[in-house]
């Protein structure tokens, strides 16, 4: 069975039962905490106010946005060099089976040309974990610009604050 999930959001905003959206962060970002006002928590009152709370919120989430950044940016650049010592090292069997076409023996060509199919399975994957390792990169990098526009007026009006 078909099902549209277009046409069901466009029916239930026009009969009007869904409840209204929290707001978008531009628009909260006008409504500012007014200076000491007391955060709370599960736990109670937090020490500190609601501004800094959510300055101290924003801060951490971008940092850790920024580590796995950092992170995988690292095993983008270990995969890549991973890619080019298989590339490398398939070449350097596919020179040395084609120099010796004419004096090697028939079994010896066999192993060659069987170890080179390996390498070129080795490079093969090399360059899927290169091409997920990107993918996951752009992820991390989206998420991180996601957060930093995000909490933008946050950490704007606090700067102005504290």
């Amino acid at each position: 069975e078909y099902f549209d999930v277009l046409a069901e959001d466009e029916e239930e905003e026009e009969e009007g039962d869904r409840p209204p959206a929290f707001g978008a962060w531009e628009r909260r970002a006008e409504n500012s905490v007014p200076r000491n006002v007391g955060a709370w928590g599960p736990d109670g009152a937090v020490e500190g106010s609601v501004l800094a709370q959510q300055l101290r919120d924003a801060t951490l989430q971008i940092e850790d946005a920024r580590s796995l950044a950092r992170k995988r940016a690292s095993i983008l650049t270990e995969c890549e060099e991973r890619l080019d010592i298989s590339a490398a090292t398939t070449d350097g069997q596919r020179r040395k089976l084609a120099e010796r076409t004419e004096w090697i023996t028939a079994t010896e060509s066999a192993r060659l040309r069987r170890r080179i199919r390996a390498l070129e399975f080795d490079e093969y994957s090399a360059r899927s974990l290169v091409q997920v390792a990107r993918n996951k990169l752009g992820a991390a990098e989206r998420r991180l610009q996601e957060l930093e526009r995000r909490y933008g007026p946050i950490l704007s009006a606090g700067a102005g604050r504290e």
